[in-house]
């Protein structure tokens, strides 16, 4: 006779789920990936494998460019994959790639960002931000322009951002570009509205002919509360203002 070996319950629950995994199509994988951390279910080895699918099935749609565009960018936490993938209770300006970085002002530092497989959206990364407790006014992403975005910027030029963002609770959100000229720096803000494009005519920038020495935007949620927020994709675009 055969020795029956038994599984404690928990684990023979995860191993159904992992076996269920295998046969699932695309949209089951997202939604159980989406309880799983909604619920805060410890089950890496799942989470894991899900992603893996999600990420095989999820390849990076094109840049929608407007007419003209001559530079068009998908920064990198939505397009490669992170190590490590995330960061618990970053301080400000913590770093979580080497263009993007994490600002707040909030003395409680209950947030969690971690970069996650995206699904049935234009990129194949997304940048989940849960905030737990939030005693400050704002949580931002500030992403950094490469020197090919920053080459011919100038008072001719025209940035465009388009953000997708999904959140559990409404959440206000500004799009603000920093430009910065010698010691000078100047500024722009735009509200947001997901998968609506935020556009910064940089001649109300007052810039001089001086180079472009840095850029970066800055992707403020305004007093998240508690709310989980999802930036599915961000890309920017660059194109020439038609003369006057």
């Amino acid at each position: 006779m055969y020795e029956q070996v038994s599984r404690p319950p928990g684990a023979l629950a995860r191993a159904l789920r992992r076996r269920a995994v295998r046969r699932m199509p695309l949209p089951g994988l997202a939604r159980l990936r989406n309880r799983l951390l909604a619920e805060r279910i410890e089950d890496g080895a799942l989470l894991t494998e899900l992603e893996a699918r999600i990420e095989a099935a999820a390849p990076a749609a094109p840049i929608p460019r407007p007419l003209h565009a001559d530079w068009a960018w998908r920064p990198e936490p939505w397009v490669a994959r992170l190590a490590p993938a995330g960061l618990v209770a970053p301080e400000s300006g913590a770093r979580l790639a080497d263009n993007l970085a994490v600002y707040h002002d909030c003395p409680l530092r209950e947030t969690a960002v971690r970069q996650i497989v995206g699904v049935a959206g234009p990129a194949p990364y997304a940048l989940a931000l849960d905030v737990f407790g939030f005693a400050g006014r704002f949580l931002s992403f500030a992403v950094d322009l490469p020197e090919a975005g920053r080459a011919r910027l100038g008072a001719d030029s025209i940035l465009a951002m388009t953000a997708a963002v999904e959140s559990c609770a409404p959440v206000a959100t500004v799009a603000r570009i920093n430009l910065r000229q010698g010691p000078d720096l100047r500024s722009l803000s735009r509200g947001v509205v997901s998968g609506i494009a935020a556009e910064f005519d940089l001649v109300a920038a007052g810039l001089d002919d001086r180079p472009v020495a840095a850029a970066w935007l800055d992707l403020i949620f305004e007093a998240p509360g508690l709310n989980r927020i999802v930036v599915l994709d961000l890309t920017l675009t660059r194109r020439p203002r038609a003369a006057f």
